[in-house]
Parts: structure tokens; C-alpha cells; sequence
């Protein structure tokens, strides 16, 4: 991928024309001072578009967006090749933040999954070699992800070399980003003076959340128009998080300030966290100043108890999580320390004997302060969750709190106060985690609440966005996990699975509600705090499982990682668990008894060959009929009813070259060759394609060489018979009631394989040529011959008193 760069002019409005082919124009602006304008550009390398047979095989590629982009095109152009190849649809999903999940064939999820995703586009192209721009206006930043498939048709088993033309598809993406530059800064702590001289098209303003911030009411004062002081000021503000703000977009809040006498203001109650948040400012159309200015204020929302837990801790002696805890803590432990080390700090991690818990102190400690603390003020943040990633293993992580020494915790288990909001987070990386799939699991510790109440404990988890105690009642946006103390068994536990996840920041937020147990309904303060068990990890498809009829398997895309289920027998599905295609056990079994047994008429063949004393040949028909009944056998769909007796690939590896060995010797058989001749022509064939099989056992040419090459020796034999019988070799008879049936069942056979195989009926065509090239055998094995060997001829005369004939003739046995 390349990038590239145009700079728009100073003081002047330019415009670009980036393509020819879709002609699209980007107007450049720079009014007034106000914001400037770039064009980023992308592109890709042609990707191969593959037909969706399962997450499995998607072409996934991704491309970035820079902060401050207003708007991005996405010009798509799918072709073929060669480019006379049928028209066909593309489909196309493209997210930010993680890999798009898709479905389009409306398969069921197992139970459990979280399914909603942020930022997906769908769009459909065709493979005519045109140009399809798609417009974004204001994208998110960041890693934009792209997911592209052809629709399946039916399924042909075509042999390799014999499908004629093949088409290929592909798709090549031209990536251009409208970005917006010296975006002026401003501070949620002090008053910010704005001046806009109209008519600007925009003003643009970002800044930098504090740490611990939920929410904030923006306010605009002291407005003044053209030197005069104005209570209504002129303006429309929306703000955003993240990118820029739209306008036209319900999911911005955005206030007409002409519309507010009392002084203009608009409430925000939820923000993206360590990212720049935006405000834009316009001024109407029908607005005639020339100079509007106004000071900019906000008031936050923070999480306060916080530094009064910190307050706390120094005045029990805690440690906090610095360098020189670190130390401090380490020597405590080295010299024996125990009453100084009984202070210090465990911020999460509670004994199961322990009736007090740090967090319990801190609140009782601090419980005048507690109480007068307003509502949205009620949160804590405990230290973030780190992650535990196993070496040996890809997308298996485990985010869990550290202890006072930075070393992992053996499990989440947390008090939860019913008064405030614990608060935590973890990050997704898109490389190391976005290919995975994320489990939440919550889970109520039994005998932890007191007798005379019933405890609930819920959590809501969102990405980038704090969930305080204004958000977490209704997690709006995010997604809801609860756990119940009065109902043992399942509803102690409540789970969750967020496949292929998005990256950033994730939010926990846990809080909790009592019950007394004779008022039903009816809350009530916790007399004692309810504890849950938090579990957290990303694993491979469904925990590392794909049900009954799948495989977990890892893929490549590009320089994309993912894992995915391989589903059989009919199964679909994220996890295989989409029944509604599925195949019958009673049809499973049938078909693993069709495509081994039927290998099982090789046995008259081989019968045939031992009574005409081709002792070679039934060797290589007993070898070719166990290979493919223990290969069918283990190359089946049914994973019920299945055996592998070797490696899969050697069971693969014997039957292709029994079954040419098969064509091979049958065929020499056939011609009249002395027994050196025929011995040397059995040893080169078994070496040669012993060889050819392992180049290319799917190849044509490795069945079509030594069929060739055998037919050509038979022909000469046979033309030199003739030439020796002066007469026709073999006999009209023979030709009439054996090589004619051997050769239409070999010709049936050969048609079945190279042309009538699909997906659905192979289970039938493919055991209907086991059985007619098993049978065409028992027509076309030669007739026993007499030996012509000297020593024979010898052992003949001393018992008959004649020679042996000089020319052997043919007998029927």
C-alpha cells in the first residue's frame, strides 16, 4: 500500500480532480484562518475474491484513516480475468475498529454472542471493471477494515486440468481521505476565547478529556457580534467524540444557540476517554455579521473518590502502584515484615476467609464524604486489567488485575458496593486480538451476601466510553452482563462472546442492589458488599471449540490473522452449530458406508487375477481396495462416524497411487510381454509415479502419462501378434464379450469422475466409479497363458514325452 499527499493552497479555494474515471471532486478550502484541508490518498494491490464458503474465505485487507478527516471515498473496482468471464456480484463490508462480522446467509450464532457492531458499511460491486465510489462523511480514525466475498454458486468437482478456462476475480481499492489540519486546541479547565469571521464555512475546536471524565455540559458565554455584546448568540454547535463532527448526524448532539435565551449550553453524558473529543461551531447562512466571538467553558463529570481512596491508603500505610511501592513492597517481603505488610495495598484481590476488604474500609472510612458526593460522582477506578498472554498459544489472552507486586492475580474476584461504581478497562489490540473471540463471564461467589437480603451485581462493558453511575443503570450502547444471588445454578453465572472484537479500550463498570428477602422489590443499603468472580479472555473460535461437526482452525488473509470454524455435514455457522443444512445421522452414515464398501468390489477383481495367476496385479488391487476404504473412512464429513488409522495425508497419498497403479498394471496385463519386459515395466511405473504422486496427486498428468504410455505398449503388443497369428488379436470374440463391457464400465467410470461430481451427490457418483472401475476390470484381465519359460518346456517334455507348443495359446480359465 502507498500513501500520498496533496496540500491545499494558502488563502484560496482550489479544486482537485483525483480521478478521471470517477471524476470526483475535492474542494480545498482555507478561509479566514480557520481550518486547512489535505487529501490523503491509498491505494491497494489487486485482492483475490474467493466464493464465501465460511468466514474462512473472505479476503480481508485494512486501511487507515488519519485523525481529522471530514470525509472518505472508498473507489472500488472489481474485475476478472480473463475479462470475457461471466459478471458477477461483489459483496463487500468494511468497519473500523475490528473485522467485519458477516453472515450472508443468514446463519444462527450460538447462544451467548453480542452481534452488534459499530461503523459496518455494506456495499455491492460488480465485477465489470468500473469504478464504485461509496461516500463516509466523518470516520472515525484509525484502522478501517475491509471484507470482501463472491456469493457461492453450486459446488462442481471439477478434476484439476480439466476445467477449461478458469475465471479469476479481484478487487483494488483507491482510498482518499479528506483531512482537516490546525484544528485549534482548547482546555476543559479555563475559559477558551473563539472568534469567527463569517462567512467562515466551519470552526473546528478539539480537546483532550481529563483522566476519569464521564461526561461534561459544554458552555457558550460572553458572545459578542461585530464589537457588540449579544445575549443570543448566533451560532449551531455540535460536538462529537472521536471524529469529526456531522451535522446532519442524530447521533451528534448539537444545540441552535438562537433557540436558548437563557445562555447556550448542550450536556454530553458520555465521551470517548483518552481520545480528542470536537466541537464544531457554524454560523448561519442568513446570519449578516462579519466578526462573532465567544468564550468557550466546560463543567465535567469525574470520578472523585478516586484520590479519596488514595487518601486513604496513605493513611493506612497502602502502597500504591509506583516505582517506589514497587521497592518498598518487595523489601517489606524480603525482611519478614509482616505488620507493615498487612498495610499494604490489595486493591481487588479478596480471601475468601477475609470479612473486611480494602474497598469496605475506604467506603466506611470516607462515608460522610460518601454520602454527600453526587450521583454521577459515585464511581472508582480500580487499576486496569493487564493481559496474560500464553506464549505457546495465538489469541489466547487473559486480562487480569495485577497485586501490589505487578504480578498477575489467580482470579478476578471483586467486592461490589450497591453506592458507588467500580470502574476498570482493558485494551484489544487489532493484531494480537482482533482475529480471537472475547468471553466475559460473571459470576456471583456463593455465601458472600447477608442471609436477610438478596443481592444483584451488573456489569456494563463499552468500548472507549466510561460507564458511570449515570450510565451503567440502562448501559445504553454497551453491552449488559447480571447476576442474581437469589436463584442457585445458571442465573448465578451470566456469560457473554463478542466474536472477532473491536480494538481500543474497553470499560468495565460494576455495580450492585440489595433486596431484603421479606419485601420483595423492595432495595435496600447491602449490610454485607455481594462478591462476583470476573472472567476475561479471548480464545480461538467458540473456547477453542467448533461443536460437534466443526474444526478451530487459524487463517491468512493478507497480513490479516484470524480464526474460524470449519464447518461439516451440512453445518454453518460461527461456531457450527447452524443445523438448518445439516445432514441427517441416518444420511451421514450412509454416506461413509456408500464410499467405503463400495471399494469392496475390487474383491472379484482380485479373485479373477489371483485364478489367472497375475499375482502382481490382485497385490495392487488388495493394496488400492484397503487404502480407499481406510481413506474414504477418514475423509469423511461425519465426524461421528469416522476412523483414521494413519495420518491423514498418508491414507490420501496411498490411494492415489494404488488407484493408478491399478490403471497401470491392469493395462500392461493386457499386452502380451514377456515376464523380464513386464517385471521392468512394473518396477518403472511403480517408481514414476510413486514420484508423480507425490508432485501433484491431483494433477491430470499423472493419470494421463502412464495411461497413455501403457496404452501405447499394449498397441504394440498387440499389432506384433497380429503380425505373428497372421489374424486378429485379440479375437472378435473376446472383443465382443469382455474388452467391449470392461471398456463402456472404465468409460462410465472415467465420465463419473472427470465431469458428474458435485458437492452434493459425491457421496453417490464417487462410489458409483469405485464400482464400475472395480468391475471393468474383471472384463479387461487377460485370459491365463501358457508359459513359454525353457525350463517349463523341459519339466512338460520329461513328463508327456512332447514339447510344449511353440507358440503359447490363450485359455479361458
Amino acid at each position: 500500500m502507498e500513501n500520498g499527499s496533496l496540500k491545499s493552497g494558502d488563502k484560496t479555494c482550489n479544486i482537485y480532480i483525483v480521478s478521471a474515471s470517477i471524476i470526483v471532486l475535492l474542494t480545498l478550502t482555507e478561509c479566514s484562518g480557520q481550518v486547512t484541508q489535505t487529501v490523503d490518498v491509498q491505494w491497494t494491490t489487486s485482492i483475490r475474491l474467493n466464493e464465501y464458503r465460511g468466514y474462512q474465505t473472505v479476503s480481508l485487507t485494512s486501511l487507515h484513516v488519519p485523525a481529522g478527516t471530514i470525509e472518505t471515498i472508498w473507489d472500488i473496482q472489481c474485475s476478472s480475468l480473463p475479462k470475457s468471464c461471466p459478471v458477477r456480484t461483489t459483496q463487500i463490508y468494511f468497519q473500523h475498529g475490528g473485522y467485519p462480522l458477516v453472515s450472508p446467509y443468514n446463519a444462527s450464532y450460538p447462544a451467548d454472542f453480542y452481534l452488534n457492531r459499530s461503523d459496518l458499511h455494506f456495499v455491492e460491486v460488480k465485477t465489470n471493471n468500473l469504478s464504485h465510489p461509496h461516500h463516509v462523511t466523518s470516520p472515525k480514525p484509525g484502522t478501517w477494515f475491509v471484507t470482501a466475498f463472491l456469493p457461492k454458486t453450486q459446488e462442481k468437482i471439477t478434476q484439476k486440468g480439466l476445467n477449461g478456462k478458469t475465471c479469476g476475480y479481484g478487487m483494488g481499492i483507491r482510498f482518499i481521505n479528506r483531512v482537516l489540519s490546525n484544528i485549534e486546541d482548547v482546555s476543559m479547565t479555563k475559559h477558551s476565547k473563539v472568534s469567527i469571521q463569517s462567512p467562515a464555512v466551519l470552526t473546528l475546536l478539539r480537546f483532550l478529556p481529563p483522566e476519569v471524565t464521564t461526561g461534561y455540559t459544554l458552555y457558550l458565554s460572553h458572545c459578542v457580534v461585530d464589537n457588540v455584546n449579544v445575549t443570543v448568540c448566533p451560532v449551531k454547535v455540535t460536538v462529537s467524540s472521536e471524529h469529526l463532527p456531522n451535522q446532519w448526524s442524530d447521533a451528534d448532539p448539537s444545540v441552535d444557540c438562537r433557540e436558548q435565551s437563557d445562555g447556550c449550553h448542550i450536556v454530553v453524558d458520555r465521551l470517548v476517554a483518552n481520545e480528542h473529543n470536537y466541537v464544531r461551531v457554524d454560523v448561519p447562512e442568513n446570519v449578516t455579521a462579519s466578526l462573532v466571538e465567544f468564550h468557550v467553558s466546560f463543567s465535567l463529570l469525574r470520578c472523585k473518590l478516586r484520590y479519596k481512596l488514595e487518601d486513604t491508603m496513605k493513611r493506612r500505610k497502602g502502597i500504591l502502584h509506583t516505582t517506589d511501592s514497587i521497592k518498598h513492597v518487595i523489601s517489606l517481603k524480603n525482611s519478614n515484615n509482616t505488620s507493615d505488610m498487612d498495610g499494604v495495598l490489595r486493591f481487588i484481590s479478596v480471601r475468601s476467609n477475609d470479612s473486611e476488604s480494602l474497598l469496605n474500609y475506604s467506603i466506611t472510612a470516607d462515608g460522610n464524604q460518601t454520602s454527600s458526593l453526587k450521583a454521577h460522582e459515585a464511581c472508582l477506578f480500580l487499576p486496569s486489567l493487564g493481559t496474560l498472554r500464553l506464549a505457546s498459544e495465538d489469541f489466547a489472552s487473559l486480562f487480569v488485575f495485577p497485586d501490589a507486586l505487578l504480578y498477575p492475580q489467580p482470579n478476578n474476584k471483586i467486592f461490589i458496593p450497591d453506592n458507588l461504581v467500580l470502574l476498570t478497562h482493558y485494551n484489544i489490540f487489532s493484531m494480537q486480538d482482533s482475529g480471537s473471540t472475547l468471553k466475559v463471564e460473571l459470576q456471583m461467589v456463593k455465601d458472600q451476601t447477608d442471609p436477610s437480603q438478596d443481592a444483584v451485581v451488573w456489569v456494563c462493558m463499552m468500548k472507549n466510553v466510561i460507564p458511570g453511575k449515570h450510565l451503567i443503570d440502562e448501559c445504553e450502547g454497551g453491552i449488559k452482563l447480571t447476576v442474581n444471588s437469589s436463584v442457585h445454578g445458571p442465573m448465578m453465572t451470566n456469560k457473554l462472546y463478542v466474536p472477532y472484537p473491536e480494538e481500543g479500550r474497553w470499560y468495565f463498570g460494576l455495580h450492585s442492589m440489595c433486596f431484603n428477602k421479606n419485601k420483595t422489590l423492595t432495595p435496600e443499603a447491602c449490610k454485607q458488599l455481594p462478591m462476583v468472580s470476573l472472567l476475561v479472555f479471548t480464545a480461538r473460535c467458540v473456547d477453542e471449540e467448533c461443536g460437534t461437526y466443526g474444526q478451530c482452525q487459524e487463517y491468512i488473509s493478507g497480513l490479516h490473522v484470524f480464526s474460524a470454524c470449519s464447518c461439516y455435514a451440512g453445518y454453518r455457522g460461527y461456531g457450527c452449530t447452524d443445523a438448518t443444512e445439516a445432514e441427517s445421522d441416518t444420511m451421514l452414515l450412509l454416506t461413509a458406508l456408500l464410499l467405503t464398501l463400495s471399494n469392496l468390489f475390487f474383491i472379484p477383481s482380485i479373485f479373477v487375477a489371483i485364478h489367472r495367476r497375475l499375482f502382481v496385479e490382485a497385490l495392487v488391487y488388495s493394496f488400492t481396495m484397503f487404502f480407499s476404504t481406510f481413506y474414504h473412512a477418514c475423509d469423511t464429513k461425519d465426524v461421528t462416524h469416522y476412523y483414521c488409522m494413519m495420518k491423514y495425508d498418508v491414507l490420501s497419498y496411498c490411494d492415489f497411487l494404488g488407484s493408478i497403479m491399478s490403471f497401470w498394471v491392469t493395462i500392461l496385463a493386457m499386452a502380451r510381454l514377456s515376464s523380464p519386459v513386464r517385471s521392468f515395466f512394473h518396477m518403472l511405473g511403480a517408481l514414476c509415479l510413486a514420484l508423480g504422486v507425490e508432485y501433484d496427486r491431483h494433477g491430470l498428468w499423472v493419470f494421463v502419462v502412464p495411461a497413455a504410455f501403457g496404452i501405447i505398449i499394449m498397441s504394440i503388443s498387440w499389432v506384433r501378434q497380429c503380425c505373428l497369428r497372421k489374424n486378429c488379436y485379440p479375437s472378435k470374440w473376446r472383443y465382443v464379450k469382455f474388452l467391449l463391457p470392461g471398456v463402456l464400465f472404465a468409460g462410465t467410470g472415467l465420465v463419473i469422475f472427470a465431469f458428474l461430481e458435485t458437492e452434493e451427490n459425491y457421496k453417490y457418483t464417487h462410489s458409483a466409479w469405485h464400482i464400475v472401475m472395480a468391475l471393468s476390470i474383471v472384463f479387461l484381465l487377460p485370459s491365463r497363458q501358457k508359459p513359454k519359460d525353457d525350463n517349463l518346456e523341459l519339466i512338460s517334455t520329461e513328463l508327456n514325452g512332447t514339447p510344449s507348443d511353440q507358440v503359447s495359446g490363450e485359455v479361458i480359465s
